[in-house]
């Protein structure tokens, strides 16, 4: 009987990285219960900002009309205005602070 050696065609160093890549990369493809849960509380916030809940299951793409042009750009100017900076930052206000003696004399 003569002994037969059989070669492997990759080294056990391939097959041990190969290994470990494969291990780690399997829990990678497990889902947590918040990735279950992404995305309810935007519908939820959605639903329960929208006036016509039947909207929300047949939304109408065309555009809305009767409303006046130049009423509608004033009415976008006041709303974006409210989002512009104040002209004082209410952060860097100036204080004077007064502080006196422990007598009691202030000046």
């Amino acid at each position: 009987m003569t002994n037969m050696t059989v070669k492997s065609i990759f080294p056990r160093k391939t097959l041990w990285i190969a290994g470990i890549i494969v291990g780690l990369s399997s829990g990678c493809a497990q889902h947590s219960a918040l990735e279950d849960d992404f995305g309810k509380s935007v519908k939820q916030m959605q639903y329960v900002q929208t006036w016509n809940k039947a909207a929300i299951l047949d939304p109408q793409l065309e555009p809305v009309y009767g409303m006046d042009g130049q009423a509608s750009e004033n009415i976008l100017k006041d709303y974006r205005s409210t989002f512009s900076k104040p002209a004082t930052d209410p952060i860097k206000q100036e204080f004077n602070f007064k502080f006196s003696d422990i007598n009691g004399g202030g000046n």
